[in-house]
């Protein structure tokens, strides 16, 4: 913008030669394409707000007309607002872990004389 102004002023002033004015014409191309593809973004933006807000009312209404499919469904729907829960999307994720970190097994050397800690549970001690 500065740099077009500056050539709009020195074109103003007569002194423009032809250099300054093809610079002119490619800074105002290239604005105007900036320009475009700014308004082409937002407007893809709106277009998917207003395609998930469609999408999650059609979802809504089909689980409230066909309660049936809400139990088959229950792990492609999320009516609520943010992202799901650990919990709720893998629930025994937190007792897997609990069960590789076991704490009798994992700790570090007792007198603390050494830097050995003793590993997690082995592949073979996990598949038993």
């Amino acid at each position: 913008n500065e740099q077009i102004a500056a050539l709009s002023k020195l074109n103003n002033t007569g002194l423009c030669t032809i250099e300054n004015k093809k610079d002119m014409d490619i800074l105002h191309n290239k604005r105007s394409n900036l320009n475009k593809k700014t308004n082409q973004l937002i407007s893809n933006r709106a277009a998917q707000t207003r395609i998930r807000k469609n999408r999650k009312l059609q979802m809504k209404h089909l689980l409230d007309n066909h309660p049936e499919i809400a139990k088959e469904l229950s792990g492609f729907t999320n009516i609520g607002v943010g992202r799901p829960s650990i919990k709720a999307t893998d629930p025994g994720l937190l007792g897997a872990i609990m069960d590789i970190a076991n704490p009798g097994v994992v700790a570090a050397d007792e007198r603390r004389r050494t830097a050995v800690i003793r590993s997690c549970l082995s592949l073979d001690a996990l598949k038993e």
